[in-house]
């Protein structure tokens, strides 16, 4: 399979030598059936992993904290630090294709060319925006608040009309299921979503976005 780093959002811009050493550094291509488990919670990464082909979700025990694609990558954030081990499970949502690229061919990368270097902080920063936002939509909020800051947390993740798991929806809200349908029933009556079997379809991520903030200074 050839693989086009341009795809990546982390290489775009990278000089084509900076590439052709990533690619020639690259380890083994990884071949996952669904269910199967691309990286483990507890576990060294092993270097950054490129997704080629197909779908994964990145699990915090039962919960999905992310959905991966072709053009995706994991790992970054572990790769360096004093506990560079994995926080999360990956595991194949369907049938996937992975290159897995060395630690330290990603640190002559970084040392060598500034515009690789750059993305990588630039995709951190990005991590770490996302994780502040979610904390402060949870932090204090109501019922309500927090299953709507919940779902607009899934839906940029997942995409709009993302399938919601019920059970771990409770758990990572701290509620039980009961209290969760209520929940999500008192959303629709408001024109907040609109539910479609099991998937979740945010109608206006804008008012969504608004009771959050109101959420807060309350």
């Amino acid at each position: 399979m050839t693989v086009d780093l341009g795809r990546f959002h982390l290489f775009e811009g990278v000089s084509d030598s900076t590439k052709k050493r990533i690619l020639s550094g690259a380890g083994n291509r990884i071949d996952l059936e669904k269910g199967e488990r691309l990286c483990q919670a507890g576990s060294e990464p092993g270097g950054l992993i490129l997704i080629l082909k197909g779908k994964a979700e990145v699990l915090k025990g039962s919960v999905i904290l992310q959905s991966l694609k072709a053009g995706d990558v994991t790992g970054v954030s572990t790769l360096f630090g004093e506990k560079a081990v994995m926080e999360t499970d990956v595991t194949a949502k369907t049938r996937l294709t992975a290159l897995r690229v060395p630690k330290e061919t990603v640190r002559e990368a970084l040392h060598t060319d500034p515009v690789f270097a750059e993305n990588y902080i630039r995709f951190l920063s990005s991590r770490i925006r996302f994780l502040n936002e979610a904390i402060s939509r949870l932090a204090g909020a109501d019922s309500g608040k927090r299953m709507s800051a919940y779902l607009l947390a899934q839906a940029k993740l997942q995409g709009n009309g993302f399938l919601l798991n019920a059970t771990r929806a409770a758990k990572a809200l701290n509620m039980s299921r009961a209290s969760l349908y209520r929940t999500l029933s008192d959303l629709e009556q408001e024109g907040f979503l609109e539910r479609r079997d099991r998937r979740i379809c945010i109608k206006d991520e804008r008012v969504l976005n608004q009771e959050n903030k109101e959420g807060e200074t309350r």
